[in-house]
């Protein structure tokens, strides 16, 4: 016993790194299994590329025991097929390498643009055979997942306007309107092609001429299969010949152009081929009036083919009975035509997600991936390879039992991640057992990691951006809400204006240990703001649900030239919040006007209103800050079952607010100590602290302007 094994490196599907193990196992004197048949003698060759949708002839006429030459000018999946259905082939690079191979029809991912090999047998023996046979290629990667094209017919001549299948015209002034046949496609003819007993057929197209258009959209069709035991079709009337026959398709708006090309009808529901003969009667007809068309409809065909009956009539509509589909009308051929068919057991493994790596802190970082038999075929071997950062990984090979629409986790490896750094993960499958893959479309993955942050980092636009400096604060809070924390995170902010507006959510690992804490240059340095028009996102920074935050030693501006303006809006019950030595600026453009529009801190659970409550807030520290304009310089808002609580405003100045310097409404356990408030001038309603249905409070040494025309209307307001 001999195992041999064939690596290529090349990019394959998308991915640099991929490796190819091809293993063949064989017994010397069985050559049935040796599965890879190499040819010496070259006759026939085609170039293909990803526009050639429909099959290419590579050669009218190879023997079993030749190869032809193949130049692809695309990578991506192909499907090779030989008329003969028993045929075994076998691609190649130029030196004869193995890139796949199989009974025909086989499907290869060929994995870049070059020269290739077509190898023919007469079977897995690597028999040779004297006889011609059509060999043909297509590019396979635009097709339905899992079902390929196969043709029955090559010819190359071109219809009279006498072939009825699929459909008629003979001229553009005729007046038949309506056309019924029915053609006969031998067991023969399907093998040959490829086709097999338990093949679902869902589709079929018809090779058409150059010229005949359809007049606007007023062609329709109706396509009906048979399985059948028929070797002819005698004359007899529709409703008999039809008889037991399924309704694949039902189809109105059809358009022909004036190309020539595939003509493909795709069926509203797939027919089970079980082997013998296959019946397929169409019935079509023109809507609308006379002319109805262009030109005449021309089919290309293989005159050595065809068995059927068809009829005309240039009736109002069609009876089952009248006319019968008779020899009378010359249906001895048909277009050549391609089947689209999907194996009703084929294998196909994908690969459909990673489980890990999650975020997670830095070090050893495992890579699991789901993979799935989204085939019919049970799946019992499988090979994973991957590559980190364009590294190919060690592969990870699996056995077990995937049975259809079954899926498992696979630990296909791990790495050692840092901070900061960025891994591109891909992973892709190499090999699978029992049968043959064709389906490459699912077969990989990819996604981008970072670990989880911990220690210093810098906003700094002035030097580049890595994974410890970020160019604004949008980009840093957008990586703590991606990826966590894992221990403390320090953000030290440079001295310049950022005009942004950013939301920083509940980030994942943050604990009383693990804070997260922006430090500006000073408030008079580091400026953080942002001018809104829109009503809903009325805020400079939005605190939604966040933890554990220090805010130090920065403006937080909510710009005069928006219409409205926030500068910090907590909400979703954010908590074990700090802000300190900080300036909170809410400016209004008309003094004299008491707007509601713009406030400095705002605690509350909708995000257009100021005094709306919510669960949540709790633990929350502003000490040494400067507090200018605003309606209210802040408001926080709880709810009778749960109250915002533990709140503490500390040696901190409120400055030119309307309505109210400090203001909570329903909650507990609140401290007010060492501040300062100075309403607005000329504004005689303001309030400086404003205290309503709170459960335990101490405000002491605070001290409110004595005079005019700075002094709000009270210092403090109770009401219980």
């Amino acid at each position: 016993m001999v195992e041999l094994h064939i690596k290529t490196e090349n990019s394959f599907g998308g991915i640099k790194g991929w490796m190819l193990w091809v293993s063949v196992m064989f017994t010397i004197a069985t050559p049935i299994l040796n599965a890879q048949c190499i040819a010496t003698t070259q006759n026939g060759m085609a170039t293909l590329g990803d526009t050639n949708l429909s099959p290419v002839t590579i050669s009218a006429c190879n023997l079993a025991s030749e190869f032809a030459l193949l130049s692809i000018s695309d990578s991506g999946q192909y499907s090779f097929s030989s008329s003969v259905g028993a045929d075994y082939l076998t691609v190649t690079d130029d030196l004869n390498s193995v890139i796949g191979h199989g009974q025909t029809p086989l499907t290869v991912a060929m994995p870049s643009s070059g020269a290739y090999r077509l190898h023919i047998a007469a079977n897995a023996s690597c028999d040779s055979a004297g006889s011609c046979r059509v060999t043909s290629g297509v590019y396979a990667d635009s097709l339905t997942q899992g079902s390929f094209f196969l043709q029955v017919g090559f010819g190359t001549t071109v219809s009279n306007n006498t072939l009825y299948v699929p459909a008629y015209r003979f001229s553009a002034t005729s007046f038949a309107r309506y056309n019924r046949s029915i053609t006969l496609y031998q067991e023969a003819e399907l093998l040959a092609a490829g086709i097999l007993p338990g093949y679902f057929i869902l589709g079929m197209s018809f090779q058409k001429d150059i010229g005949g258009t359809t007049p606007g959209n007023d062609l329709e069709m109706k396509i009906w299969l048979r399985n059948s035991s028929r070797t002819n079709i005698s004359s007899a009337p529709w409703d008999t010949l039809n008889a037991g026959s399924t309704q694949v398709l039902d189809a109105k708006n059809i358009v022909f152009t004036d190309s020539t090309g595939w003509v493909e009808f795709k069926f509203d529901t797939s027919f089970y081929y079980t082997g013998g003969a296959l019946e397929v009667s169409f019935e079509n007809q023109l809507n609308g009036n006379s002319p109805f068309g262009t030109d005449s409809w021309k089919w290309i065909y293989d005159s050595s083919m065809g068995v059927g009956l068809g009829s005309l009539s240039s009736l109002s509509s069609f009876s089952t009975t009248t006319p019968n589909l008779s020899t009378s009308f010359p249906h001895s051929h048909r277009p050549n035509t391609r089947f689209e068919v999907l194996p009703s057991t084929y294998t196909n493994l994908a690969l459909q997600d990673f489980v890990e790596p999650v975020i997670s802190c830095p070090g050893s970082t495992d890579v699991v991936v789901v993979i799935g038999n989204t085939g019919i075929a049970d799946i019992d071997t499988a090979t994973i390879g991957w590559a980190l950062n364009g590294v190919v990984q060690p592969s990870f090979g699996w056995s077990g039992n995937l049975s259809a629409n079954d899926t498992t986790h696979l630990h296909i490896g791990s790495f050692t991640s840092t901070v900061g750094a960025n891994y591109n993960i891909e992973a892709y499958i190499q090999n699978v057992g029992p049968g043959l893959d064709t389906i490459t479309s699912n077969d990989s993955i990819s996604m981008l990691y970072q670990s989880a942050l911990e220690g210093n980092f810098t906003i700094n636009p002035h030097v580049p951006a890595t994974g410890f400096n970020f160019h604004n604060f949008s980009d840093a809070v957008q990586t703590l809400n991606t990826l966590g924390i894992c221990g403390p995170v320090l953000f030290e902010v440079s001295a310049d204006t950022f005009n942004e507006q950013i939301i920083l959510g509940d980030v994942q690992g943050t604990s009383t240990l693990n804070t997260i804490t922006f430090r500006g240059a000073g408030a008079e340095n580091t400026v953080l703001k942002f001018a809104q028009n829109v009503s809903n996102d009325r805020y400079t920074w939005r605190l939604n649900g966040s933890s554990h935050v220090i805010i130090d030693s920065m403006s937080v501006v909510a710009d005069e030239n928006g219409t409205y303006g926030w500068a910090i809006h907590i909400t979703n019950g954010a908590h074990d919040l700090t802000i300190t030595n900080c300036s909170i600026v809410a400016f209004t453009l008309n003094t004299s006007v008491i707007s509601t529009n713009f406030q400095g801190v705002i605690a509350s659970g909708i995000n257009t209103s100021f005094s709306s409550g919510s669960a949540g807030f709790s633990n929350f520290v502003f000490d040494n800050n400067i507090f200018i304009g605003g309606h209210n310089s802040v408001r926080m808002n709880g709810i009778t079952a749960d109250r915002a609580s533990n709140i503490q405003f500390t040696n901190n100045r409120f400055e030119d607010f309307i309505n109210s310097g400090f203001h909570i409404f329903v909650g507990e356990n609140i401290i007010i100590d060492r501040n300062y408030f100075q309403g607005r001038q000329g504004i005689t309603v303001g309030v400086g602290v404003n205290i309503i249905n709170v459960n335990g409070f101490e405000i002491t040494n605070n001290e409110s302007a004595l005079k005019s025309p700075f002094l709000p209307k009270y210092s403090l307001s109770v009401d219980f």
